[in-house]
């Protein structure tokens, strides 16, 4: 059996578990149901959604590297990662509350309507960039595996990126849900084989000594190692800051809290549980998959995935299950990062005025008495059309990157710029019950200089323009969140009209 064709087996597979499980909700569409799943989803629901954003492509690529690179110290890195969760676990009443609006729609009540535009562009931005990383990835490894000419791989990720945007349009956040966790538990048994699969055929061909002895060097316990590895004390600060502060300033972890968001329990529960399975995969799992490769030379940052896969190519049935499994986790990612990204822009930006008005009425069980029925369709008619140009997006984005080979750990820079320029203020917002902080704050000047801050220091260190070197690129969150900072203290810009409630 060709490659080609254990990719095909393994994308019909997919297709076939996407019209099991993408169920339409078209029936009783209203804009709470489309986001928030009416606020009516279960906890393990809300969970399941956001394992599938962090279990991505790119998460278990840098995971793998990770785990190469630095051993088990990328599980323990992970760990910092799902603290976040834990941390707003204990603000789950605030959270609920705060969670009645989006992100960005408390941008505007506590910074002015300025700030809330800024950031929900941002986040758009940011989500569309993430979305094209991870394609981009997904692409690369299609490339590599199956060695087509590069139109042909170029049109095809054209198409494979409207599979995510098609089904979430027909089944919204409800059935991004029901999809995300038949992909999840795909993925979770996917990459659990493939660490088996890994340490036995190496062990049996004398690659590794499955013994305490033997696997002691792997894990790399030595800080010394760890700090090597990401690149010094400033990579390492940058990275554990960006891993902790990224949940609070996600759009996407919003949506999936206030689709839980029914008591504060259920809350608590969803970020509990969703911060212990983000720790197994792509946490635990990525550092073993990383690990069993480390007697190999020729891994870097960009091929780890691809490096498992060929060596999985010639056994079809473990070649037809690894390229499933992966699939599984680009697309579930993908759904929840074009869903957010439509919500940042359709109802944060073109509809901001009534958007608010019908999801608060919707989630309480009430008709929206002050909105015509049009308007309600043609908000959900400019959220399908901002999915689809998502999609278009992502897939642009792959076609730059391939076409000027551009490093995937590059591109990773730019996109989480977005999200990371949000950090001043939500912390704020979740942090200052009083209002006495969020009074004195710009929030517009914060995200504004998070921005120029973080792409600036990408474009500059990208061409090597002196101070700046690529060396900069591992600095780019903590000079975006410090960017961030300075322009919230910059008495300029309008101030917000009313207190935290």
């Amino acid at each position: 059996m060709s490659t080609t064709t254990e990719a095909a087996v393994g994308i019909l597979f997919i297709c076939v578990v996407i019209l099991i499980f993408a169920r339409s909700t078209r029936g009783q569409r209203t804009v709470s149901s489309f986001y928030w799943g009416s606020r009516a989803l279960k906890p393990w629901q809300s969970a399941m959604l956001m394992l599938a954003t962090a279990l991505s492509l790119n998460g278990l690529l840098y995971q793998s590297w990770l785990g190469y690179a630095v051993g088990i110290w990328s599980a323990i890195i992970q760990l910092i990662f799902c603290a976040g969760y834990l941390f707003l676990a204990l603000y789950a009443k605030r959270f609920l509350s705060l969670s009645e609006n989006t992100l960005h729609g408390q941008f505007r009540d506590f910074y002015g309507p300025s700030a809330g535009v800024i950031a929900a562009i941002a986040s758009f931005i940011g989500f569309a960039s993430l979305a094209g990383w991870e394609f981009s990835i997904f692409g690369s490894l299609l490339a590599d595996a199956i060695h087509l000419n590069s139109s042909t791989i170029v049109y095809g990720m054209y198409v494979v990126a409207f599979l995510p945007a098609l089904y979430t349009i027909r089944g919204g956040l409800r059935g991004n849900a029901n999809v995300n966790t038949a992909f999840n538990v795909i993925s979770y048994v996917v990459v659990i084989g493939a660490i088996f699969c890994l340490f036995y055929m190496f062990a049996k061909s004398g690659d590794i000594t499955l013994t305490a002895a033997g696997i002691a060097p792997r894990l790399k316990l030595d800080f010394h190692n760890l700090i090597i590895g990401l690149g010094g004390i400033a990579a390492l600060a940058s990275n554990v800051l960006f891993s902790f502060l990224w949940q609070g300033a996600d759009m996407s972890v919003w949506q999936d809290v206030a689709g839980s968001g029914t008591s504060v329990r259920n809350v608590r529960r969803s970020l509990i549980q969703s911060s212990v399975l983000v720790f197994l995969a792509p946490g635990l799992f990525g550092a073993l998959l990383g690990i069993a490769l480390q007697h190999l030379k020729t891994i870097t940052q960009d091929n780890v995935l691809s490096a498992v896969f060929n060596i999985f190519s010639v056994h079809p049935v473990l070649a037809i299950a690894l390229f499933a499994g992966f699939l599984a986790t680009m697309l579930s990612t993908l759904d929840g990062l074009f869903l957010a990204a439509s919500l940042s822009l359709v109802g944060d930006v073109f509809f901001r005025g009534k958007f608010a008005t019908a999801l608060r009425a919707h989630s309480l069980g009430e008709a929206p008495a002050t909105e015509p029925r049009g308007l309600e369709v043609g908000i959900l008619t400019a959220s399908y059309l901002t999915i689809l140009l998502v999609a278009l997006i992502a897939g642009t984005f792959f076609y730059v990157v391939h076409t000027y080979n551009i490093p995937l750990f590059e591109a990773v820079y730019f996109a989480v710029i977005g999200q990371m320029s949000l950090v001043p203020g939500v912390y704020a917002i979740i942090l200052d019950k009083s209002g006495r902080l969020t009074r004195r704050m710009d929030g517009f000047m914060s995200v504004l200089f998070a921005l120029v801050g973080g792409w600036g220091t990408v474009l500059l260190s990208l061409n090597n323009v002196a101070p700046f070197s690529a060396a900069f690129l591992d600095w780019v969150p903590l000079i975006t969140i410090g960017s961030g900072i300075v322009g919230a203290a910059i008495p300029i810009g309008r101030r917000p009209r009313r207190a935290a409630a």
